[in-house]
């Protein structure tokens, strides 16, 4: 499904753009007049396709929320502080012999996860307490004074689950998950990356080898003309009979509707790098020059086994699954 809307999407924009070109541009007197192209090396389109392709940006964007997923979960080995402070004030009435009264306590915690799943708390606290008291003199009298008390404390609490959440293995099983998610995160991107870039060196030599088509169409054009005025010189000698021109002429004519062919093919290529390649597209941005082709090709045996293995041990797909 997502091929034929590609394909639906492709056709309407160079349909558009023909519109485009009719409506702006001169017509053409004659197949195979000069092709205005944009020059465009491949590293350049690679640059501007890195930069604008969606699908690289939700693989980076995927990539830096399975980082901090990890993140978040290897928080759970972090030591948690924590502090507490309070503040007691008494005010006695006229009539109660008890008298004012205040106090502060301060309590300062720290907490881990330990690798066995439980949880280990230590903690300090102080208080201070202040309150009216009586003492009884040697002579009987009662005398009314202030009496502080100090008091400190330490704790320290063990919760450790018996069943299913005991061991290490299910204490590091969020982390090993997260992990594991940044790495298939990854991964994905990588081979995200890896596709679109066979696509546009695909798509960009697809275009070479249409500008290559299309010259050879137009020299065997150029042949076929010449070849014309060849047979009128010989019909005009008596050489030949006038009949041979009607091959030559249905040679030409057949010619110049492959020479339209292959400019027709190359725009269509050109549009579909564009497209791929996040480039600009417009009635005078239309066809790509590219890179000439080598005039040479070096060809290199290649074994079966040897690509499949290849394949298996480089292939970033299969890394993703297998982390996932």
């Amino acid at each position: 499904m997502g091929t034929a809307i590609r394909g639906a999407v492709f056709r309407t924009v160079f349909v558009l753009i023909g519109v485009a070109r009719g409506a702006s541009a001169q017509p053409r007197a004659e197949a195979g007049e000069a092709i205005e192209a944009t020059e465009l090396r491949l590293a350049d389109v690679v640059a501007v396709a890195v930069r604008q392709s969606p699908d690289l940006a939700r693989a980076r964007i995927d990539v830096d929320a399975a980082r901090g997923g990890l993140t978040r979960a290897e928080g759970s080995e972090d030591i948690h502080l924590g502090a507490q402070a309070q503040a007691t004030v008494v005010h006695a009435a006229s009539t109660d012999p008890s008298g004012d009264s205040d106090s502060e306590s301060v309590v300062v915690s720290a907490s881990r996860a330990l690798p066995t799943g439980g949880i280990l708390r230590a903690s300090a606290s102080g208080t201070r307490n202040r309150s009216a008291g009586f003492q009884v003199d040697a002579a009987g009298n009662v005398m009314t004074q202030v009496l502080t008390r100090y008091t400190a404390g330490i704790g320290l609490d063990v919760v450790q689950p018996l069943l299913r959440g005991a061991g290490s293995d299910a204490f590091e099983a969020p982390i090993r998950q997260a992990a594991s998610q940044r790495d298939a995160a990854a991964l994905t991107a990588e081979a995200r990356a890896r596709d679109l870039l066979v696509s546009l060196a695909q798509a960009y030599w697809q275009v070479a080898f249409a500008w290559r088509q299309l010259e050879v169409r137009k020299a065997s054009l150029e042949l076929a003309q010449r070849q014309l005025g060849l047979t009128e010189g010989a019909i005009r000698a008596e050489k030949v009979s006038r009949s041979e021109l009607l091959a030559v002429q249905e040679a030409i004519a057949i010619r110049k509707q492959d020479v339209i062919a292959g400019e027709q093919e190359l725009y269509e290529r050109s549009v579909a790098l564009r497209l791929l390649g996040g480039l600009e597209i417009g009635p005078a941005a239309i066809a790509v020059r590219t890179e000439a082709l080598p005039d040479r090709l070096d060809t290199a045996a290649l074994e079966p086994a040897a690509v499949l293995r290849t394949a298996f041990e480089h292939s970033a797909e299969l890394a993703a699954l297998s982390a996932n």
